[in-house]
C-alpha cells in the first residue's frame, strides 16, 4: 500500500468530512460530533498562511488529516499545535505515523520549530 501525502484542498472537503464524522474519530479526539460538510469546506477555503493542512492519501481516497496550526505572535512563533485524525477504517495500518512524520519535517525543516523537552 502506498501512502501519499500533500496540502489539503477545498476539493478535499467532502474526504475530510467523513475522516470528521468516522465514530472512533469523534470519540477519540476533540472534535465534537456533527460536524457539518459546509463547515469543513469552509475550514479549507479560509486556511490562514499560518495553518497548514495534509491529508493521506490511500488506494485513491483521503484517509487521514493533520493540521498544524502556528500562532501569529512573535513570542511563540517558534512553536505550534497539531491535529490529526485517520479514519476508522484505515487506522492501525500506519496512515498516523506517515502524516505526523510529514508534519513534524515541516515543522523542523521549513517552519524552523524548535523541540523543547
Amino acid at each position: 500500500m502506498e501512502i501519499t501525502i500533500r496540502k489539503g484542498e477545498p476539493a478535499d472537503a467532502e474526504a475530510i468530512w467523513k475522516c470528521y464524522t468516522a465514530p472512533r474519530v469523534v470519540r477519540d479526539t476533540l472534535q465534537l460530533p456533527y460536524r457539518s460538510l459546509e463547515s469543513v469546506r469552509e475550514l479549507l477555503i479560509k486556511t490562514a498562511e499560518s495553518d497548514h493542512i495534509l491529508v493521506a492519501i490511500a488506494d485513491g481516497d483521503v484517509v487521514g488529516v493533520i493540521g498544524l496550526q502556528t500562532p501569529s505572535r512573535p513570542r511563540i512563533n517558534h512553536r505550534g499545535e497539531i491535529g490529526m485524525m485517520v479514519r476508522d477504517d484505515w487506522q492501525g495500518k500506519g496512515i498516523g505515523k506517515a502524516i505526523m512524520r510529514a508534519v513534524i519535517d515541516l515543522a523542523d525543516k521549513w517552519l524552523n520549530f524548535t523541540q523543547s523537552s
